[in-house]
């Protein structure tokens, strides 16, 4: 919490001013990652801002999985599968903490992101 000057959750919560500062500071942190994501995944013709939204909605570990599925069933079957890829992420969070957020579907998630970047 010194990065956002707040001293509880629950005053981070209501203190968007601390919201916004913590968001910037991840999101330099995510630039960072990008390059590193692109190379190692061969994304050239993904946006950056999809990698970014990815790993705040997945977490760093999750991006992995999710990126690791796909490009392992690229290189069996010739295309991406978004589901094996999805339930994988699935799989890892529900060994993490024994039940699945009730988020939309990465995929579906991805699309309503784009949509707005357009």
């Amino acid at each position: 919490m010194k990065l956002t000057g707040v001293k509880s959750r629950n005053e981070y919560l209501n203190n968007p001013q601390a919201q916004e500062k913590y968001q910037n500071h991840l999101g330099q942190i995510y630039k960072k990652s990008i390059p590193t994501i692109k190379k190692k995944y061969n994304l050239t013709n993904v946006r950056d801002e999809t990698l970014m939204m990815l790993m705040h909605y997945l977490g760093q570990g999750d991006l992995n999985v999710y990126l690791d599925s796909l490009k392992a069933t690229k290189m069996r079957t010739g295309k991406p599968d978004y589901e094996a890829a999805q339930k994988a992420v699935n799989d890892s969070i529900i060994s993490r903490t024994g039940s699945l957020p009730k988020n939309l579907p990465i995929l579906d998630y991805i699309n309503k992101f784009n949509s707005k970047l357009k």
